[in-house]
């Protein structure tokens, strides 16, 4: 039984590395470390390693306890310089760093508006900043919210804006949903709010499988609204199934974060087959 043991241990060792990596990467997130401080930390530890291994073994074999937890740290510096390479704000490309007013950006939808209260939002990758004699690399993924517009903008289309990006905003009472935070977590902290006259489409660039993916996706909620006539239920169903939470009601959302379970209704069907399949593969191992 011991030997078996060892033996799941020795063959899954992503079981150890994974909980290191993710402390790093909240730590990273968290603490806002400099990128200096992980790699030059890998990369002392890391020499540390060899020069132990190769240049005095019996150092290394008298102390090899000290090589599992030295290896996590390096574990751990790796998660909290990954968090740092995929924060938009350490991009010099980034439009946050880059906030001009006489500049137009170049942002392609990358999905399907959603339609809102007061009109559509939709998520916009930048590509571009022109001015009259200049073209220069932007980055980062913003909201993009239309109203008492003549015709919304689908996926795939090219828009011209203004660089006037506005702010997102926060929960407005304590213990409310904090969209804003929600936001930030995706890697969007800027939003353009613009009406008829604030933007002009000048193409198109949009993946053919990834427009099948949004028919088919349009398909199964008008099969939804057939067969499933609450509103509400509608909702989570499409949440739950499909990962399409535009018709959750924000009263409902409201009494989910307010029951510390929000995360529920962000899950996916993908999600809940992946999660399935792990429970299965844990309980798989164990013996009852």
């Amino acid at each position: 039984m011991q030997n078996s043991r060892i033996a799941a241990w020795t063959f899954n060792p992503f079981i150890r590395i994974l909980p290191a990596f993710i402390f790093g990467i909240l730590t990273g997130i968290n603490f806002r470390i400099p990128f200096s401080i992980p790699l030059s930390a890998i990369v002392v530890l890391s020499i540390f390693l060899l020069i132990a291994r190769r240049v005095s073994p019996f150092f290394f074999s008298r102390f090899r306890h000290v090589g599992g937890p030295i290896i996590f740290l390096i574990i751990i510096c790796a998660g909290a310089l990954v968090e740092w390479l995929h924060d938009p704000a350490n991009n010099v490309t980034w439009i946050g760093n880059n906030k001009t007013g006489g500049e137009l950006l170049q942002v392609r939808l990358t999905e399907e508006p959603t339609q809102t209260q007061s009109g559509y939002r939709a998520v916009g990758e930048v590509l571009f900043g022109l001015t009259t004699n200049h073209i220069a690399k932007r980055s980062g993924k913003v909201f993009l919210y239309f109203r008492d517009v003549k015709q919304v903008p689908v996926y795939g289309d090219v828009l011209m804006i203004k660089n006037e990006p506005g702010t997102i905003q926060g929960k407005m009472n304590p213990g409310a949903f904090d969209f804003k935070k929600y936001a930030a977590m995706k890697g969007i902290h800027f939003a353009f709010y613009l009406r008829e006259g604030n933007f002009v489409v000048t193409g198109s660039d949009k993946s053919k499988f990834v427009s099948f993916l949004n028919a088919s996706r349009r398909k199964i909620l008008q099969i939804f609204e057939k067969f499933i006539p609450e509103q509400e239920v509608r909702g989570i169903a499409a949440a739950l199934l499909i990962g399409y939470r535009a018709d959750l009601e924000k009263p409902l959302l409201q009494e989910y974060s307010d029951a510390g379970v929000v995360h529920v209704i962000a899950i996916s069907g993908l999600h809940l087959g992946l999660i399935y399949v792990v429970l299965v593969w844990i309980f798989s191992k164990i013996r009852f």
